[in-house]
């Protein structure tokens, strides 16, 4: 049944969102490598959660790969602690991370007009991070509401 529960969240998504393959493997190798991610089901995320889950049951949830490659707390250290949140939730996250990020980056770019090239230098390696990471984030946000979406007319 999880496999077909997880074949039916492909079909929807695949003609969805762009890049979707690479977005599903880079999402399992963030599932598989995940310190919350043992053995076989996430111990982050309380059952109570809704989350995009290929199944919940007996108390456990195995999140799919595509929610692997969204979550906002892979690679955090195992604090022992559960969180219940939904995926408004980590959208809402992600929005206030943009703008920090967008805070940020005009902070920076108002320094470099202040200093010459040469001691800005990581002011502009720094700005070129955060860039990167907005962009990362802007995207992360997109699929996240196409799957709210999705959940909300299909019930996923």
């Amino acid at each position: 049944m999880q496999n077909f529960r997880e074949l039916t969240i492909d079909i929807a998504l695949s003609h969805k969102i762009r890049n979707y393959d690479e977005i599903l493997y880079e999402g399992t190798r963030k599932r598989n490598s995940c310190v919350f991610f043992s053995p076989g089901y996430c111990k982050k995320f309380s059952p109570r959660s809704k989350i995009l889950a290929s199944w919940i049951s007996n108390g456990k949830i195995i999140p799919h790969p595509v929610f692997c490659y969204l979550c906002p707390y892979y690679s955090l250290r195992d604090d022992e602690k559960t969180v219940t949140v939904d995926l408004f939730d980590i959208y809402m996250m992600y929005r206030n991370l943009k703008a920090q990020i967008e805070r940020e980056l005009q902070f920076i770019e108002n320094k470099l007009a202040e200093f010459s090239y040469s001691t800005s230098l990581a002011l502009r390696r720094r700005r070129e991070d955060l860039l990167s990471f907005l962009d990362d984030i802007t995207m992360k946000s997109k699929i996240l509401l196409e799957i709210i979406k999705m959940s909300e007319k299909d019930g996923y």
